[in-house]
């Protein structure tokens, strides 16, 4: 069963939306990934989504 946060994020349609490094598919796994208990895919997750996103911005 997925959790509050899960299911908002799944109902966002990310293709609408863009990175640095195109569509935003992969965003949804990896805000999920930051809750992750392996701290080595969380650690992945927060890299991808700081270059992904934070660099699209400046």
């Amino acid at each position: 069963m997925q959790s509050d946060f899960e299911q908002r994020i799944d109902a966002i349609d990310w293709c609408l939306f863009e990175t640095a490094y195109g569509t935003a598919d992969d965003v949804p796994k990896e805000l999920k990934l930051l809750f992750s208990k392996d701290e080595s895919e969380a650690k992945y997750a927060s890299h991808k989504l700081c270059f992904g996103l934070c660099f699209w911005l400046t």
